[in-house]
């Protein structure tokens, strides 16, 4: 779901419109993939905890090994053999990891509770790296979308959080959410970009000296 330059041009402008009426910075953010060091770290940890656990209920890798070398082997060259086919399980246990972790199976196959700690991470790290938490008034929104993930977040800062209830988000969220249900991110956006625009007009009204402190063009990662 790639976005074109009009799609950037519709949320940028978007953004723009809904800032003029609130003195509130919102800014956008599409996660189109898996980031690999995350998926990375993911699948060494899988590799490193799987075949322990299937040690716990059974699994003997020197068995295995003789199976594969032949009956006569010596002791010494099963404990070797063995030790090389736990190896081999913890080297295939991460490649299938790295393999399925990046389609849609793998989301599939994630916990919802990891896949929404995961997003989470991602969009406070987004938050932060993208300067949201530096804005004069604290007044940053932002909009994060994951599409390996299916999930949306909505990131306000402290000024914000102590005006607005923070149940008003879960509309945002569903816009953004149904942007991607329809393939269409770029007008999920649009649509929560005008929402939150209306929410903050309600709290936090434009100032006289208010500038635009943030980018309105959204930023894509993975």
């Amino acid at each position: 779901m790639k976005l074109s330059s009009e799609d950037h041009l519709r949320i940028a402008n978007a953004v723009a419109a809904a800032e003029r009426a609130t003195s509130g910075e919102i800014r956008c953010v599409l996660a189109e993939g898996h980031d690999p060091v995350r998926l990375g770290f993911i699948a060494g940890c899988a590799a490193l905890i799987a075949p322990a656990l299937a040690l716990l209920i059974g699994f003997q890798p020197e068995a295995v090994a003789a199976r594969l070398s032949g009956w006569e082997a010596g002791h010494a060259g099963a404990s070797s053999g063995g030790l090389a086919v736990y190896i081999a399980a913890q080297a295939l246990v991460f490649a299938a990891v790295m393999l399925v972790g990046g389609t849609p199976l793998g989301r599939l196959l994630t916990p919802s509770p990891l896949r929404k700690a995961l997003v989470h991470r991602a969009a406070v790290a987004q938050f932060e790296a993208l300067g949201l938490t530096r804005t004069r008034d604290a007044t940053g929104v932002l909009l994060y979308v994951n599409l390996a993930h299916h999930r949306a977040e909505v990131l306000a800062d402290s000024g914000i959080y102590a005006q607005a209830p923070t149940q008003v988000w879960d509309e945002v969220v569903g816009l953004l959410l149904d942007g991607v249900r329809r393939g269409d991110a770029a007008d999920g956006f649009a649509r929560a970009a005008t929402r939150t625009g209306e929410i903050l007009s309600a709290y936090l009204p434009p100032r006289d000296d208010d500038a635009n402190e943030l980018s309105d063009s959204v930023f894509v990662t993975r």
